[in-house]
C-alpha cells in the first residue's frame, strides 16, 4: 500500500509539470467515456434491465401481426384464442392505452389509462403497493368498473392516504365513431363513468410500456368494450397491444415458430392483414417492436463508435506517456541504479496511466448525468420507450469499471513495452530513430480506428445529402396545411352533392384570404399526420392474392397543388366521383405495368351517397413519399369521393406564415362561415424538413465522433513522431554533420512517418469499406458507394499523417549537431 501511495504521489507530481497536455489527455478520454456511459445506459434500459414493476419480466414477449407494409396489434378474439391454445405461452394479455379526462375532488385532470384484459395481473404479475389486483369478476361485461391507480397518481392527487380504497373517480368516456361498410356512422356517448379504487400499484410500476408519461389508472377492458358496443350501432373494431409470458422451457424463437405454424391462419384472417401476414415475436416489452428494434440498433451503433473513440483516447494517453520518456531519462536511470526492478518500473507506469484513466472516468460519469437527458432527445432515438436511463445503475457502473481496467492496461502498454529486454536508459540512448513494436501497434490502431469512424461519418453525411436532394414525388415549397381534429367534429358519409358544395364554399372563402394563391383539400397530406384508411386490394388475375392499400381523400386540385407527376392518363375531374388516381406502386402491384387506364380498382371502399358504380383508374402518378424517404412506398388510391372527406385537411399555396393562416381560419370559424375544428397548422416544407431530423442528428453525432478520433489520432501520431525524433537525435546529428541538408532530413522524417502510418492507412480504408457495406443494410441508402468512401479515407488519412509529421520534421531541423554529439 505504501508503494502504491508513493506511485500515486509521483504520478500527480509528474502530470502537474505538464498541465495543458495532461488536461487535454484527460478531457478527450472523459468526453469519450461520457458518451460510452450514456449509450451503455440506454442499452441497459432497452435490453438488459428487467421491467422494475413486473415480476419475471425477462420471460415476457411482445406479439404483433406483421405484413410487408405495416404491423398491427391483435383483436380481442385472437388474444383469447392464443391464451387458450398456445403451448409455448403461459398466457397472452391485451392492453389498450388511452388518454382520458377524469375528475378528482372537482378538479379536471388529463390521465393515461390502460384498459387490460382479464388475465393481465395473473400473467404479467405487476407489483402492488396496497389493495388488490383486478380479478376475474371485475372483467365480467356487466361488472362494476373498478381501477388500480398508480403510486404517483395516488401520492399526487389522492394525498397518499391508506383509506383511499373504495373511493370513486369519475372518468370521461372517449366517444367512438362507428363506421359501417356503406360509410354510415354513429358515435357513442361521452358520459362520465364512475370507477371504484381497489388497489395501488407499487412505486416501480410506472406503466406497462416505457415512455415519458406514465400510466395513471388500470381498468378492466371487457366492461368498456361491452358498453361501447351497447351504445353503438356497429361492431367495434379494436386492436390491442399484446404481451405474452413464455411457458417454462420455451424461448421467443420457439413461440415464433409455433405461432407461424399452428396459428398462421389467425394472422392471415386478421383485419386488413393480407396474405403475407406473419407473427412477429419480440423478446422485449414494448408497444412498438419496430421502433424498439430500430432504436436499439442505433444505440448499439453509437455505443460501439464511442467505445472506439475511447480506445483511441486511451492509446493516445499511452503515446503521451511515451513522449515524456526522453525528459525522464535521468529519473529512470537513477531508479535502475538504485536497484528498482523492471516490474517495479512497469507498476509505476500502470499507476500513472491509471491516474489519467480513472480521472477521465470520474469526469465522464459526472458529465453523463447531464448528457443522458440531452441525448435521449436526439431525433433518431425518437420512439424509444425509455423507462429509466440511469448512468448510476449497477450494470452500467460494472461495465464502466471493466472498461477503465481495460483502458488503463492499453494506456500503459506502449511505455511498458520499452522495458521488455533492455532498460529505458539504453532505449533512450539509442542512435536509431526507429519505432518499436508498441509504437507501431499504437499508431496503426489509432489511424485504423480514425479511418473506420471517418468512413462511417462520410457515409452518414453522404446519406443526408442524398436524402435532401432526392425526388419525393411532390413539391412542398410554399404550402401550408391546416389539418382537422379527429374527434366529435368528424363528419363521415354525406352525399356527393354535399361534398362538392362544402369544398366549393370553403374554396371561395379561403381563396379570399390575403396572400393565398390556391386552395386544395385532402387527407392525409404527405408527411402530415391525419385520418387514414387502409383497405385490402386483390390482384385482378389472382383474386386470392391481397395487398394493403392506402386510400387518400383528395379534390381535383390536390395533385396539381402538390406538383404530383402524372405518368399516364389524366387528373381527376370535379364532376367524376368514380375516376381515381393510383400511384405507380399500386399499378405494379396489381397489374405489373402502368397501362391500366379504365381498369376497375380491385378494392371496395365506401363512398358518399349518390355515387353509384365502380371506381376506375383515370390516371397513374409517380410514387409520393408520405413518410420518411427510406420507408417503402405503399400502394395508394387517390379518390375525390372518399366517405371520410369531412376530415379533409386544407392545403393552401401561400406566402403567409402558419400562425397567420391559423388566425385567419379561426376568424372564419368564429364567424360561422366554416365548420371545422383545427388541429395542426404547419408549413409542409418544415414538416418534411423535420422528417430528416433523425438523419441530421445521426450525421452530426457520427461526424463529431470521427473528428474527435481524427484529432486524437493526429495528436498521438504527432507525439510518436516527436518522441522518435528526440530519441534518434544522435542519428540526425550524425547525418547533418556528414552533410545532409534540411530537405534531406525533412524527407527522412516524412518518409519514416508515412512508412509507420501505411499499415494503419490500409487497415483503416478496409475497415471503412466494410463499415459502409454493413451500414447499407439498414442504415444507409444503396447510393452510398463504399469504394468512394474508402478512397476519401485514404486521401484524408494520408493528409493526416503528413500533417502530424511536419512538426517533428521542423524539430529535427532545429537540432544543434555539435552540442548533441558532445553529450555522453
Amino acid at each position: 500500500m505504501r508503494g502504491l501511495l508513493s506511485d500515486l504521489r509521483h504520478a500527480i507530481k509528474l502530470y502537474a509539470v505538464t498541465p495543458l497536455s495532461t488536461a487535454l489527455a484527460i478531457g478527450a478520454l472523459a468526453a469519450a467515456l461520457a458518451f460510452v456511459t450514456v449509450f451503455a445506459s440506454m442499452w441497459n434500459d432497452l435490453a438488459l434491465r428487467p421491467h422494475p414493476g413486473l415480476a419475471g419480466s425477462e420471460r415476457i414477449i411482445t406479439l404483433q401481426i406483421e405484413t410487408p407494409e405495416l404491423a398491427r396489434g391483435l383483436a380481442g378474439e385472437t388474444i383469447h384464442e392464443l391464451d387458450e391454445q398456445a403451448v409455448t405461452l403461459d398466457g397472452v394479455v391485451g392492453i389498450d392505452d388511452q388518454p382520458r379526462s377524469l375528475r378528482v375532488d372537482g378538479e379536471q385532470l388529463h390521465a393515461r389509462i390502460e384498459l387490460v384484459s382479464r388475465n393481465y395481473f395473473p400473467v404479467l404479475r405487476p407489483r402492488l403497493h396496497l389493495g388488490r389486483a383486478l380479478n376475474e369478476a371485475d372483467h365480467a361485461g356487466d361488472a362494476e368498473q373498478v381501477a388500480v391507480v398508480s403510486y404517483g397518481f395516488w401520492r399526487q392527487h389522492l394525498g397518499g392516504r391508506s383509506d383511499v380504497l373504495g373511493e370513486t373517480l369519475e372518468i370521461a368516456d372517449n366517444p367512438i365513431t362507428f363506421i359501417a361498410a356503406d360509410g354510415s356512422s354513429s358515435t357513442s356517448s361521452d358520459q362520465e363513468v364512475r370507477v371504484r379504487i381497489v388497489g395501488i400499484m407499487s412505486r416501480a410500476m410506472n406503466a406497462t410500456f416505457g415512455g415519458a408519461q406514465g400510466t395513471d389508472l388500470w381498468l378492466a377492458l371487457e366492461p368498456d368494450v361491452v358498453r361501447q358496443r351497447r351504445e353503438g350501432e356497429a361492431r367495434v373494431f379494436r386492436s390491442y397491444s399484446a404481451l405474452g409470458r413464455l411457458s417454462p422451457g420455451s424461448s421467443a424463437q420457439a413461440a415464433a415458430d409455433e405461432l407461424n405454424t399452428r396459428f398462421a391462419d389467425l394472422a392471415g384472417q386478421a383485419r386488413l392483414s393480407g396474405d403475407q401476414a406473419r407473427w412477429l415475436v419480440h423478446p422485449r416489452i414494448t408497444s412498438n417492436p419496430q421502433a424498439d428494434e430500430e432504436v436499439l440498433g442505433q444505440v448499439r451503433l453509437f455505443l460501439v463508435a464511442s467505445v472506439l473513440v475511447a480506445v483511441v483516447a486511451a492509446v493516445n494517453i499511452g503515446l503521451f506517456m511515451l513522449a515524456q520518456a526522453p525528459g525522464r531519462r535521468r529519473e529512470v536511470n537513477l531508479r535502475f541504479a538504485l536497484g528498482a526492478s523492471r516490474r517495479r518500473i512497469i507498476r509505476q507506469l500502470v499507476t500513472e496511466a491509471g491516474v489519467l484513466v480513472i480521472g477521465a472516468a470520474v469526469l465522464g460519469l459526472v458529465a453523463s448525468l447531464w448528457l443522458s437527458a440531452m441525448l435521449q432527445e436526439l431525433a433518431f432515438l425518437d420512439g424509444a420507450g425509455w423507462r429509466e436511463v440511469n448512468p448510476l445503475d449497477w450494470r452500467v457502473l460494472l461495465m464502466l469499471c471493466a472498461g477503465v481496467a481495460l483502458l488503463t492496461a492499453m494506456a500503459a502498454l506502449a511505455p511498458a513495452f520499452g522495458l521488455r529486454q533492455t532498460g529505458i536508459a539504453h532505449a533512450l540512448r539509442q542512435v536509431s530513430a526507429r519505432a518499436g513494436l508498441a509504437q507501431r501497434a499504437s499508431g496503426i490502431a489509432q489511424i485504423a480506428l480514425a479511418g473506420l469512424l471517418g468512413g462511417a461519418a462520410l457515409g452518414f453525411a453522404w446519406q443526408l445529402a442524398y436524402l435532401a436532394r432526392a425526388d419525393y414525388g411532390f413539391e412542398p415549397a410554399g404550402i401550408v396545411v391546416v389539418s382537422a381534429e379527429f374527434n366529435q367534429s368528424v363528419f363521415f358519409g354525406g352525399s356527393w352533392e354535399e361534398v362538392l358544395a362544402r369544398r366549393t364554399e370553403r374554396r371561395e372563402l379561403l381563396s379570399a384570404l390575403p396572400r393565398v394563391e390556391a386552395v386544395a383539400f385532402g387527407v392525409p397530406a404527405p408527411a402530415v399526420p391525419g385520418f387514414s384508411m387502409h383497405l385490402n386490394a386483390s390482384v385482378p388475375d389472382q383474386p386470392e392474392q391481397r395487398f394493403s392499400v392506402n386510400v387518400i381523400s383528395i379534390d381535383p386540385a390536390f395533385p396539381r397543388l402538390l406538383g404530383m407527376r402524372l405518368l399516364n392518363g389524366a387528373m381527376p375531374q370535379p364532376d367524376d366521383p368514380l375516376g381515381v388516381l393510383i400511384n405507380e406502386r399500386f399499378a405494379q402491384e396489381a397489374w405489373g405495368h402502368l397501362d391500366v387506364l379504365g381498369e376497375p380498382v380491385p378494392l371496395t371502399s365506401p363512398m358518399p351517397s349518390g355515387v353509384d358504380g365502380e371506381a376506375r383508374v383515370v390516371g397513374v402518378v409517380a410514387d409520393v413519399a408520405y413518410s420518411h424517404p427510406q420507408e417503402p412506398i405503399r400502394p395508394m388510391v387517390f379518390t375525390t369521393a372518399a366517405f371520410f372527406s369531412g376530415v379533409d385537411s386544407l392545403l393552401l399555396k401561400t406566402s403567409a406564415t402558419p400562425t397567420e393562416i391559423r388566425s385567419a381560419v379561426e376568424d372564419l370559424i368564429d364567424r360561422g362561415l366554416i365548420d371545422i375544428e383545427i388541429g395542426d397548422v404547419v408549413r409542409l416544407e418544415d414538416v418534411w424538413h423535420e422528417l430528416l431530423a433523425a438523419d441530421r442528428s445521426r450525421a452530426r453525432l457520427s461526424i463529431t465522433a470521427a473528428l474527435v478520433a481524427v484529432f486524437l489520432a493526429a495528436f498521438g501520431f504527432y507525439g510518436t513522431q516527436r518522441y522518435l525524433v528526440a530519441a534518434g537525435r544522435r542519428e540526425y546529428a550524425i547525418q547533418a554533420a556528414l552533410g545532409a541538408g534540411p530537405r534531406a532530413l525533412r524527407r527522412v522524417v516524412l518518409l519514416r512517418g508515412l512508412a509507420m502510418g501505411l499499415p494503419g492507412l490500409v487497415l483503416g480504408s478496409l475497415l471503412a469499406f466494410i463499415a459502409i457495406v454493413w451500414l447499407r443494410d439498414g442504415f444507409l441508402e444503396q447510393a452510398v458507394n463504399p469504394w468512394v468512401v474508402s478512397l476519401l479515407v485514404v486521401v484524408g488519412t494520408t493528409a493526416l499523417i503528413l500533417a502530424a509529421c511536419l512538426g517533428p520534421a521542423r524539430q529535427a531541423l532545429r537540432m544543434n549537431p555539435a552540442q548533441i554529439l558532445r553529450e555522453e
